[in-house]
């Protein structure tokens, strides 16, 4: 997949369709930051989703029961606050952990203590043993004590981590099975982790999007076997750098399903538009009831999964039900052959969960885990899903045309060589099938880079005989200009018909666009 990414978004972000206390809270950090809300409300989004994701499933019917949790992909240059806005956003997340450190720092010392007494009384009760074997007496009571010990083994305390930043598939799956069951990986420079085996190996992340059991035999030993996790996924990168991924990862990220699982969203700059003010912020409170939801929802997770307590399972209310039911019905006919979301259907697929999950996120950071998911919830997970869908159709759709023009300068490469230096002007088309360049040995692709060579004024498709011509224009010019050359030569110098590559005149395109409309 090869893929050029531009910071245009399709529309701005239904920002109205989120409940007052968001919207204000956006604005505050907005007012802060001087960021573009296109950057904003992701992260907004990921922290709200990390902090529900171990309180709840949603379910819309018997058969059809969702986590929460959410991966989002944003994607924003340099100097457009990132890092800033990520800090300010998750302060309250790191003020907990900061205090979850402090517990399991005393937890690990009292298991310590507790692990060697434990040792010192296995070391007696080993040594009991033996000696009653020795003396021949009986065993019993000893075996009795020895059971008891082995049940009383001290469990050292599990350390939660609420936030990872650098890791790999394998740092993720040592964070489960050493008992760290719900976690966000959030990076705010993301690019080191594209180019690391995180993203290589997607299916981890898609089978704990789905809520799959995580099972990973070994040659010795029990292996992994885990059940009931949450991970949350944020990563923030540069252009180019997703670009990078897409051109090397894309078609196996996207065949996959791990890129339908994601929220994708480029950012738009506010460089340049920034004003400095002395002005005092309004609607800090707003903010501060953000950060206070954070801290008790994030509190009631952690308290659930130490308690062992089920999850809070929420339903859809009547009217949002009979929305979500429309929606799919509404929805269906656009992926039919040769409807406009045939070639989407991997995200389609995800399409209607994600706007659940978006819908749960939402109701429960404002109304908490006892609510059902309103009307009002459900219409803002579709809008804001439907905003990432136009999202994801065009980068795409970028990565596509890019792909096209990539096959395009191979074919014109290949006519070059093939026609142009055989002083011919025309060849057949189904010739490109049987003797062109490998990835265009198929209808489809050679279609549409024969198309996109048209378009630049490359080639022209004519009939012959009943058979499809392709004539190269670089060696009908050539020929016409060797033609006049002739006609009207005299004698003394004169000048040589000079080729122009394909990468040529797209520059020249570029430099002087109106020159070549």
């Amino acid at each position: 997949m090869i893929c050029e990414i531009k910071i245009v978004p399709p529309g701005e972000f239904p920002i109205e369709s989120f409940p007052a206390f968001l919207q204000g809270t956006a604005k505050s950090i907005k007012d802060i930051s001087q960021a573009h809300e296109s950057l904003i409300i992701p992260l907004m989004l990921s922290v709200m989703a990390a902090v529900c994701q171990d309180l709840v499933i949603v379910e819309v019917n018997e058969r059809l029961k969702f986590q929460v949790t959410l991966y989002f992909i944003v994607i924003a240059d340099s100097g457009e606050r990132k890092t800033f806005v990520f800090n300010l956003l998750t302060s309250s997340i790191h003020d907990i952990q900061a205090r979850l450190s402090r517990v399991y720092e005393e937890a690990h010392k009292k298991f310590i203590s507790e692990m060697k007494i434990w040792r010192l009384k296995e070391s007696a009760a080993d040594k009991m043993f033996r000696d009653a074997i020795k003396k021949g007496d009986s065993t019993e009571h000893v075996e009795e004590m020895i059971r008891k010990l082995h049940y009383s083994k001290p469990t050292e305390p599990p350390y939660i981590n609420l936030i990872l930043n650098d890791v790999t598939t394998a740092a993720i799956k040592q964070q489960l099975s050493m008992g760290n069951m719900s976690f966000s990986i959030m990076n705010d420079e993301a690019g080191r982790l594209l180019t690391m085996d995180f993203l290589n190996e997607t299916s981890l992340l898609n089978s704990l999007w789905s809520g799959g059991r995580i099972v990973q035999e070994k040659g010795v030993g029990p292996g992994i076997n885990i059940s009931d996790a949450r991970l949350g996924l944020t990563l923030m990168v540069q252009p180019k750098a997703f670009e990078r991924f897409l051109t090397k990862n894309g078609d196996v990220a996207r065949d996959s399903g791990f890129l339908a699982r994601c929220l994708i969203a480029t950012c738009e700059s506010t460089q340049g538009k920034r004003l400095q003010t002395s002005e005092p912020l309004l609607g800090e409170e707003d903010l501060t009831w953000f950060h206070e939801r954070v801290t008790t929802l994030l509190k009631q997770g952690i308290e659930r999964r130490k308690n062992r307590q089920p999850h809070t399972t929420i339903k859809l209310s009547k009217e949002a039900l009979a929305h979500w039911n429309h929606m799919c019905v509404t929805f269906e006919k656009h992926l039919a052959a040769g409807e406009q979301l045939e070639a989407y259907r991997d995200y389609a697929s995800k399409f209607h969960e994600q706007a659940v999950r978006l819908a749960a996120v939402i109701e429960v950071f404002v109304n908490g885990c006892d609510s059902d998911i309103s009307i009002g919830s459900i219409k803002a997970g579709y809008k804001i899903a439907n905003w990432y869908f136009d999202h994801f159709i065009q980068l795409m759709s970028s990565c596509d045309k890019a792909g096209v023009k990539s096959d395009a300068k191979l074919l014109d490469e290949w006519l070059y060589k093939h026609v142009y230096q055989n002083n011919l002007v025309s060849i057949e088309k189904n010739d490109i099938l049987q003797r062109g360049p490998n990835p265009l040995r198929n209808a489809k692709s050679r279609d549409e880079a024969l198309r996109q060579l048209e378009f630049d004024g490359r080639v022209r498709n004519y009939k012959k005989e009943g058979k499809m011509m392709i004539e190269y224009t670089q060696a009908k010019q050539r020929n016409e200009f060797e033609d006049s050359r002739v006609a009207s030569f005299s004698g003394g110098l004169h000048s040589e018909f000079k080729f122009v590559s394909y990468q040529e005149s797209e520059e020249r395109k570029t430099k002087d666009p109106i020159l070549w409309k």
